[in-house]
């Protein structure tokens, strides 16, 4: 993984510095970096677009296997393990994939972090990098069964959370110091849905109270190069017509515009089949480019985050008011009065409507059916990504 990191630096740091105004296409390829070089505070930015890419890379792969466990989207039938998967069934051979690109994203933002903490480095492009491991911690957290550490035994997985709050919790100390309020905005939007996880949540609602409405931060896309475009969260369902609206509990909304989709034709206008030739592909809309940016916080959920903590609370007016709030950024009608009875009906709803393809579905419905408020896991195989079997086969202590 360190010589992964230091080729791709290395690369970068190449096409970045080594074209002139002599020589325009003309690139000496160094070689390989000294991993000593890393520490050098002028890569520091670069190691941090490049812990930027590999959470990119890891939401775009986990968030669109999520997706399909959690009912987000059904698989049309590409392969035989995106069928598995979207009929509940994961196993640690088919998920490496998945595990070796979380971990990445983590790993990758905890060295580099570890690099610029040992050259005293001070930045809030150091901020930056424990937003990124905080979030990386929580993708992980929030999709991932078990919590495995650097090859270290299983532990719950809770242990990402926590390690989330301690980066996230630095991140907002740089961040303020050094007056960078987007990544002091970002580090306490997803502190506050950490907290949250933890169960923490009046602290969760007393913090999400200080982010902005319109806040928004993003792991990051383009159509630049390949590493840098949606091959799956946003690819699949919007152009490969691998998955599909159809079969979910969307399937019947047409008037919510955060869950946007459309009946796919095909060029004589008729509906046209996913990608098994018969299941209908309905068409997700959220996203309009393969290169579009994925949410990882939002002020909207800083509102849902204090619906549900009222709610929890048994306070069902100030619920409805948070939710009214989200619902009028999108400009929606108010839910109007809400009996106590539906309460959470209506709460899983609107959470589940604004977070829609944003890698966060999983965890609601894990939590949820923990609780016993929504039962769609139930007699499903994989409620959750277990640890992949490369890891199982090389760890230890597993």
């Amino acid at each position: 993984m360190k010589l992964y990191r230091t080729m791709a630096l290395a690369l970068a740091l190449t096409l970045g510095g080594a074209v002139g105004c002599d020589s325009m296409f003309e690139v000496t390829n160094p070689g390989p970096m000294v991993d000593e070089d890393l520490n050098n505070p002028a890569a520091f930015p670069g190691l941090v677009n490049g812990m930027s890419g590999d959470l990119s890379q890891a939401v775009d792969n986990v968030g669109y296997a999520g997706a399909l466990l959690a009912g987000e989207l059904v698989s049309t039938g590409f392969t035989p393990t995106w069928i598995a998967i979207s009929e509940g069934r994961l196993i640690p051979s088919d998920g490496n994939g998945f595990w070796n690109n979380a971990q990445r994203a983590r790993w990758v933002a905890e060295d580099g972090i570890r690099r610029m903490e040992e050259a005293g480095y001070d930045s809030n492009v150091l901020a930056r990098a424990y937003l990124l491991a905080g979030i990386s911690n929580r993708l992980l957290g929030e999709n991932f069964c078990e919590a495995v550490i650097d090859g270290g035994g299983a532990e719950p997985h809770t242990v990402y959370f926590e390690r989330a709050q301690g980066h996230l919790n630095m991140a907002v100390d740089v961040a303020e110091r050094h007056g960078d309020a987007q990544i002091r905005d970002a580090a306490n939007a997803a502190l506050a849905s950490v907290l949250a996880a933890l169960g923490n949540w009046d602290s969760a609602a007393s913090l999400a109270a200080q982010v902005p409405l319109d806040h928004r931060f993003e792991a990051i896309f383009s159509l630049n190069s390949s590493r840098e475009t949606s091959d799956q969260l946003i690819n699949y369902p919007l152009e490969h017509s691998e998955g599909t609206v159809w079969g979910t509990r969307w399937d019947t909304v047409t008037d919510d515009p955060r869950v946007p989709w459309e009946v796919a034709l095909d060029p004589g206008g008729e509906p046209r089949a996913g990608r098994d030739g018969s299941t209908p592909w309905y068409r997700a809309l959220k996203y309009t480019s393969r290169g579009d940016n994925v949410a990882m916080t939002k002020g909207t959920e800083m509102h849902l985050i204090r619906a549900e903590a009222a709610l929890r609370n048994g306070d069902v007016e100030t619920m409805v008011e948070h939710l009214d709030v989200v619902r009028e950024f999108h400009g929606m009608e108010p839910l109007g009065q809400v009996d106590t009875d539906d309460a959470w009906d209506v709460l899983m709803y609107e959470r589940s409507a604004e977070l829609w393809l944003e890698s966060r579905g999983l965890w609601d419905r894990r939590r949820w059916y923990a609780e016993g408020r929504d039962d769609f896991l139930e007699g499903r195989e994989s409620p959750c990504f277990p640890v992949g079997q490369t890891e199982i086969d090389t760890n230890p202590n597993l």
